[in-house]
């Protein structure tokens, strides 16, 4: 489906800036993908709640699902994104252990390597952080992927590794 699109980024006294245009822009697929190392539990992706807007980064450990802001699971965890937009999904794993889980994620690969023009912000897991779910609880991280105005990549597949951590 090819979209069209208009950036107005100016508006001069009397007419369009030079910086105003339109282009035309084919969305481009990214599909999340998922490795674990020592992780009893699974990471599925949901579109966000509309309202209120979720933040970038919200996290918790909620007790029951009907406080997770999300509606539908993502399927195979992937999604269509238009260059220029940025797009909010809901990163959701379940501890139906009576421990507390404890995972780290390692940083993302892109693929295709480099690709063609890898311009894209993907505020995503890899910061660093041991992250923990409170057994029988139910972890969330409101996470965002911010495409360049051009992107020349038709799809592209981002992977995390998913480490257990001990207690």
């Amino acid at each position: 489906m090819r979209v069209k699109t208009i950036t107005l980024l100016g508006i001069l006294i009397g007419g369009l800036s030079p910086f105003a245009y339109a282009a035309e822009a084919d969305p481009v697929r990214i599909h999340l993908k998922w490795q674990y190392s020592e992780l009893k539990t699974q990471m599925e992706v949901y579109e966000p709640k509309s309202r209120p807007r979720q933040r970038v980064w919200k996290m918790r450990s909620v007790k029951e699902w009907a406080r997770v802001p999300v509606t539908t699971r993502l399927q195979d965890d992937s999604f269509d994104i238009l260059p220029g937009t940025a797009k909010r999904v809901v990163l959701v794993m379940r501890n139906d252990s009576d421990q507390p889980l404890r995972f780290m994620a390692a940083p993302h690969e892109a693929e295709p390597l480099g690709g063609k023009n890898p311009r894209f912000r993907f505020k995503c897991l890899c910061v660093h952080q041991t992250f923990v779910i409170k057994p029988r609880e139910i972890w969330y991280r409101v996470v965002e992927l911010r495409a360049a105005p051009v992107v020349a990549d038709k799809e592209i597949t981002l992977t995390h590794t998913l480490m257990g951590v001990p207690n």
